[in-house]
């Protein structure tokens, strides 16, 4: 069964993506669709995405799927995507991203860190140099912090 992590606008302009323990069971395509929603709103945004909950590498069929994606919407994110944080607790698997980056450097200021409250500190400049409120970072962490949202 396909697990389909939403592309959060909750807390826009913060657009927020938790990842599932296994990340193979990622519907893209649904993720793509949602991205092409946050993309016809022509709006900035600051972008976290959230991968504490992964529990393993993804296969070479869903890194290629997640890869596809990512090079098809590089050029629009440009001009929307103010900044992306990449929430990634394990040490090796955020060597790895980053050692990527270096080759391959992403197109909007992104950071690649351990923790939500790190992501969310580099957005916030991003999200001011940007015009946009940053309000909605601190409700984010509140929100994530609260009983109900632990209890997910």
């Amino acid at each position: 069964m396909l697990v389909r992590p939403q592309l959060d606008t909750t807390f826009w302009p913060l657009v927020t993506v938790e990842l599932p323990a296994l990340v193979d069971d990622i519907d893209v395509e649904a993720l793509a669709r949602e991205q092409e929603a946050i993309f016809a709103r022509g709006a900035r945004y600051v972008s976290l995405l959230d991968a504490t909950l992964v529990s393993s590498i993804p296969s070479a069929r869903t890194r290629t799927a997640l890869g596809e994606w990512a090079k098809r919407t590089e050029a629009r994110l440009v001009g929307v995507q103010a900044a992306n944080a990449l929430v990634i607790p394990q040490g090796l698997a955020r060597g790895a991203i980053t050692a990527i980056h270096w080759i391959a450097p992403p197109k909007v200021p992104t950071m690649v860190c351990a923790t939500v409250e790190e992501g969310l500190r580099f957005l916030e400049p991003h999200a001011l140099a940007a015009g946009l409120r940053t309000d909605m970072l601190a409700r984010y962490l509140a929100a994530r912090k609260s009983p109900a949202s632990r209890a997910r």
